[in-house]
C-alpha cells in the first residue's frame, strides 16, 4: 500500500461478505493475504468509526500486515480494530500500530480467538481492553507498548508469551489493569523484559497490576513490576519468578535471590 490514508466508506457493519463495513479476510474458503504499508505514520487504515476494521472469517486463513496504522474502528461486538477468529487463522502483525479503536464485549483493539503473532507493536488508547485473549487464543508479543485503555490492558483466558513489552497507563473499575488473567483450563503465560508500571483500579482494594486467576503457568523474568495502584499483584493464582525481576513493594512471588525490591525510578512511560 502507498502513503496516504486509507478510509472505509462503504456502511454496513456485520456483514461478513466483504461487501460492506470492515475488511473481510478469507471470506467463503481460508486464503493468504499480506498487507505492507510505507510505515505506521504513513499508511493508515482508518475504520471511520463505522465497523471493526479488519475480520479474519474462514478457519485456516493467515494474514500478514506489516508497516500501517489502523485507528477508529468500531464494533457493537468485540474486536474494534481486528477480530481474529478460527481455530487455525494466524495473523501476523510486524511494525503497526492499532489505536482508537472501540468494542462493546471485549478487545477494544485487538479480540483474538487464534493464533496472533506481534513484533514491534503499539496497542494504545482504544475503549474497553487494549487486547482480549480468548480461551483458544495464543499469542505471541515480542516489542512493543500497551497503554491508554479504559477495561484493562489485556484480559487473557489463553496462552500469552510477551517480550520487551511495556504496559502502562491502563485503567480499569475492575481487577487487573495491566493483565488480568482468568481461565479455568491450564494456559501458560511468560512475561520476560516486560515492564509493567502506572496501572491503575479505581476501586481501593484491587488490583492495579496484574491479577494471576488463571490455572497454568504464570512466569516471569527480568520483568519490572512497579507503581501499580492500589496493588501491583494478587490473584488466587501464582505467580512463579524465573529470576532478575525488580519491584518497589514485596510480593508478586517475586522470591528469587536474584529479585530486587527497590524503586527502579521509572520515567514517565
Amino acid at each position: 500500500m502507498p502513503a496516504g490514508t486509507f478510509t472505509l466508506t462503504l456502511v454496513g457493519a456485520g456483514d461478513d461478505t466483504a461487501a460492506t463495513g470492515d475488511l473481510d479476510i478469507g471470506v467463503n474458503v481460508a486464503s493468504t493475504l499480506t498487507i505492507i504499508g510505507q510505515g505506521e505514520t504513513l499508511t493508515i487504515i482508518d475504520g471511520n468509526n463505522a465497523d471493526r476494521v479488519f475480520e479474519t472469517i474462514v478457519n485456516g486463513t493467515v494474514a500478514t500486515i506489516r508497516l500501517v496504522t489502523i485507528r477508529n474502528g468500531n464494533s457493537a461486538a468485540a474486536g474494534g480494530c481486528i477480530l481474529v477468529s478460527g481455530a487455525t487463522t494466524t495473523v501476523t502483525l510486524n511494525d503497526v500500530v492499532v489505536t482508537g479503536c472501540t468494542a462493546v464485549n471485549g478487545g477494544g483493539g485487538i479480540d483474538n480467538s487464534a493464533t496472533l503473532i506481534m513484533n514491534v507493536v503499539a496497542v494504545t488508547n482504544n475503549t474497553a481492553q487494549g487486547i482480549n485473549n480468548g480461551v483458544n487464543g495464543a499469542i505471541t508479543w515480542t516489542d512493543g507498548e500497551l497503554s491508554g485503555h479504559t477495561d484493562r490492558g489485556i484480559n487473557n483466558h489463553g496462552t500469552l508469551t510477551m517480550t520487551n513489552v511495556t504496559i502502562s497507563g491502563n485503567t480499569t473499575a475492575g481487577n487487573g489493569a495491566g493483565i488480568d488473567t482468568d481461565h479455568v483450563a491450564p494456559r501458560t503465560v511468560t512475561l520476560q523484559n516486560v515492564t509493567i508500571s502506572n496501572n491503575t483500579s479505581s476501586v481501593l482494594t484491587n488490583i492495579g497490576g496484574i491479577r494471576q486467576d488463571g490455572n497454568g503457568t504464570f512466569s516471569v523474568r527480568n520483568t519490572i513490576i512497579s507503581g501499580n495502584a492500589p496493588l501491583n499483584c494478587g490473584g488466587v493464582g501464582v505467580i512463579t519468578s524465573q529470576g532478575n525481576n525488580l519491584t518497589d513493594v514485596a510480593g508478586c512471588g517475586l522470591t528469587q535471590p536474584t529479585d530486587i525490591v527497590a524503586n527502579p525510578l521509572l520515567r514517565a512511560l
